[in-house]
């Protein structure tokens, strides 16, 4: 479980997701227009998320098509990961399960997610200078 809460929250659009279901419980097609992703994309997202516990179904409501959705909300109470050289610590409590610490030695695999943005970040163009003289 670790490994996967390392992953979940070192994904800015997962970060995205959970902020905007903690403001409010809002419906997979809510936080698609928010977000400006699919809703096909955002069903997904939310599963994931769900299966880890970080969010949950608050309640069912229609959704004026004839049919109902779900309403979603952040199960997250608290989350602290601390990277450091070599290593990483990671708290983190989920309402409904015990709280999970833990501190262990990158992974491989961990590691190198972590290290995307960073990798991406130096591939984008300089910035343009203003006009010169």
């Amino acid at each position: 479980m670790e490994a996967a809460l390392v992953e979940l929250f070192s994904d800015e659009l997962n970060l995205k997701m959970i902020a905007a279901v903690t403001e409010k419980p809002r419906s997979a097609r809510e936080l698609a227009l928010l977000l400006k992703i699919p809703v096909s994309r955002t069903y997904r997202r939310i599963k994931r998320l769900e299966v880890e516990g970080i969010v949950g179904v608050r309640n069912r409501v229609p959704s004026g098509f004839g049919k109902r959705e779900n309403l979603y909300e952040s199960r997250l109470r608290t989350f602290e990961i601390v990277y450091e050289v070599g290593s990483v610590r990671l708290r983190c409590h989920v309402e409904g399960r015990e709280p999970v610490t833990a501190d262990e030695q990158f992974r491989d695999e961990i590691l190198a997610k972590l290290q995307m943005p960073w990798a991406e970040s130096s591939k984008a163009p300089p910035p343009a200078q203003a006009g010169g003289p």
